[in-house]
């Protein structure tokens, strides 16, 4: 999971309206490395934000309160939505609070298909996704870094499964286990998570069940 803020000058209240920038390639630390999201198009799929994937409540598929309409891609390598609130009165009370300024945080959660090492500074690797998948955006109430653009949630949620691919896992478990070689292939993810996973570098991770975000 990775959280980000956005900013108000980009709420449409007519059209009920606001986009959202959901990734950047901001390292991330995890316990067992660095992680970085690959922002390019090639790296992200896109499939899900094209049949629009849905923004709910701290990360609750059961509180959906909008849907993507679009995304795009700048040249800032940040990757943003524009997502539309719905009429119910759940809707209408989140939109509220956002127009308001009182709910600003976001997170995206996504699946991880492919990831590289990139490089290792006293034991610890930074891990680039070159290929993942977002399926969801959640408004958050405590992120763990507020910074413009991007933001973290301040903890791991226990509800969601925290997907780490298992070169990496395994990695990280065993202080003794040499580093894959950066041009090394890597295998893949024991399972996808709701969690900002950004393991990518020249290792390669297949696939795995989604598992909740």
């Amino acid at each position: 999971v990775r959280e980000l803020s956005f900013e108000r000058s980009t709420i449409n209240s007519d059209a009920r309206t606001v986009e959202i920038c959901f990734a950047t390639e901001t390292p991330y630390e995890r316990y067992w490395g660095v992680e970085v999201l690959d922002c390019a198009t090639s790296s992200v799929r896109t499939q899900r934000l094209k049949s629009g994937c849905n923004l709910i409540m701290d990360h609750d598929a059961r509180d959906v309160v909008a849907v993507v309409e679009s995304h795009s891609f700048g040249a800032d390598r940040k990757v943003r939505a524009v997502v539309r609130f719905g009429k119910s009165a759940r809707a209408q009370e989140i939109f509220a609070d956002v127009a308001d300024g009182i709910r600003t945080n976001v997170s995206v959660g996504y699946l991880i298909h492919k990831a590289v090492l990139e490089s290792e500074t006293e034991g610890v690797g930074t891990y680039r996704v070159t290929d993942w998948e977002p399926y969801e955006i959640s408004f958050v109430a405590v992120p763990a870094d507020p910074s413009v653009g991007v933001g973290r949630s301040a903890g791991d949620d226990p509800r969601l499964p925290v997907q780490v691919p298992a070169p990496i896992a395994a990695l990280a478990a065993s202080p003794l286990a040499a580093p894959a070689a950066a041009d090394q292939p890597a295998t893949s993810p024991t399972t996808p998570t709701e969690i900002r996973t950004m393991s990518q570098a020249p290792a390669a991770v297949e696939p795995a069940a989604p598992a909740l975000n």
